[in-house]
């Protein structure tokens, strides 16, 4: 299949409206968190009640994410983005409507579910709208965009609900999965299946993690990948723990902190994406996953705020290099026919990831102080780059076909 002119003015006007829906679509995700939570702390306060509603969100990604990736590579984008983002809409407007934890649980499910098939189906139509030696900025404007939506959607959050209440949010939420229909049905670039690559079996929806697995590039740095985040996320856990008990800092210094992190990223993503070859990228991502670590480390090791705002910034920028970097090595090196399932194999393995991270954030927090799981995770980080990272870059350096898994294997 042949990939769009990306200097043309079809590809750009079909990037500019991916990158408004998907950023619009993860402000709404984020305006949504951010109510249910107030909405499930005042009508629910316990603890486990907020953490059914993240494993709500979460546990869907994880167990839809195989046939997300089937369904992507067998339908059309058009029909899977307005089905998705359209049943997206409803969902919404059913939880602005219906207020009990139950209810709230299930439909956030739902949207999860979704969200799984709607996401896989972006990340496999961008390879459609660019080249590939574009995919990179193209993949950095989609972090930045959704870094941008990030940083905007808490305060967005506050303001609407101080406002109107929990109810305006989760409309707002739903308009932004309408514009995300709208932009589907003014897309000219389409993803279609060939009904040959269906022919010769390669519909299986295990064949992106077969894939992934079997990549010589991507096996080390998508282990690696997980296992930083594993290590990685717990800290979020305790980090409002390790600033005010620890360093004695304010709400306020939390909260800059927060901001300072998500200013890096974004800084990391426009930096990411410049990066030309895949030979570049994998090196950007081993020396990004070393300054995170090292930045990780360094908040253990600060001895007030002040020091913590430097490394918020320069973890940032590592975190944006290393999405944008792992996010255009795996498409470049997809081929075109199971774009969506390694996709959602990635999601699956992300989430999953994610989700053992903060279970063991939650119970090292009962067992170490912050200073020492931070200093935990700093160091195991750099002990996964020292595993992972000399295989991948010894692949990467070995003349090959961008393609160089035997689909045979992955069928």
């Amino acid at each position: 299949m042949s990939f769009t002119i990306t200097n043309s003015p079809t590809a750009r006007r079909d990037l500019t409206w991916v990158v408004l829906a998907r950023s619009l679509s993860l402000l709404g995700d984020t305006l949504a968190l951010i109510v249910l939570t107030v909405r499930l702390h005042e009508s629910t306060p316990v603890a486990w009640a907020i953490a059914a509603l993240l494993a709500a969100g979460t546990i869907p990604l994880v167990l839809v994410a195989p046939w997300a990736g089937y369904l992507v590579d067998r339908y059309d984008s058009r029909t899977l983005l307005v089905c998705g983002a359209g049943g997206q809409v409803v969902v919404c407007v059913a939880l602005a409507t219906f207020t009990s934890l139950q209810a709230t649980l299930v439909l956030v499910g739902l949207l999860g579910a979704a969200e799984s098939v709607v996401a896989a189906t972006w990340s496999a139509l961008v390879p459609r709208i660019v080249d590939p030696g574009q995919l990179g900025r193209a993949s950095g404007r989609l972090q930045a965009g959704a870094t941008v939506a990030e940083l905007a959607g808490p305060a967005l959050a506050g303001i609407l609900t101080g406002l109107a209440g929990t109810r305006l949010p989760l409309l707002v939420d739903a308009a932004t999965y309408a514009f995300v229909v709208v932009a589907a049905l003014a897309l000219r670039s389409r993803r279609r299946p060939e009904r040959a690559a269906r022919r010769e079996g390669r519909s299986d929806w295990r064949a992106g993690a077969r894939f992934l697995r079997h990549d010589p590039v991507l096996g080390p740095m998508i282990v690696g990948l997980y296992a930083l985040i594993v290590v990685g996320v717990m800290v979020n856990v305790i980090e409002i723990f390790l600033v005010r008990d620890t360093l004695g800092g304010s709400v306020a210094w939390y909260g800059g902190l927060v901001t300072c992190w998500a200013v890096g990223v974004l800084g990391g993503a426009l930096l990411g994406g410049r990066l030309a070859s895949n030979r570049g990228r994998v090196r950007a991502v081993q020396v990004a996953s070393v300054v995170l670590s090292l930045a990780i480390t360094g908040y253990a090791l600060a001895p007030n705020v002040w020091v913590v705002v430097p490394l918020a910034l320069l973890g940032g920028v590592a975190n944006g290099v290393l999405n944008v970097g792992v996010g255009a090595i795996v498409m470049t090196r997809t081929p075109e026919e199971i774009r969506g399932r390694v996709a959602a194999a990635m999601t699956a393995g992300a989430s999953a990831a994610s989700a053992i991270s903060l279970i063991a954030g939650g119970i090292l927090a009962a067992l170490l102080t912050p200073r020492e799981i931070y200093g935990f995770a700093g160091l195991a980080g750099l002990i996964v780059v020292a595993l992972t990272g000399p295989r991948a870059l010894r692949a990467a350096h070995r003349p090959s076909s961008p393609h160089d898994v035997d689909l045979e294997v992955c069928a």
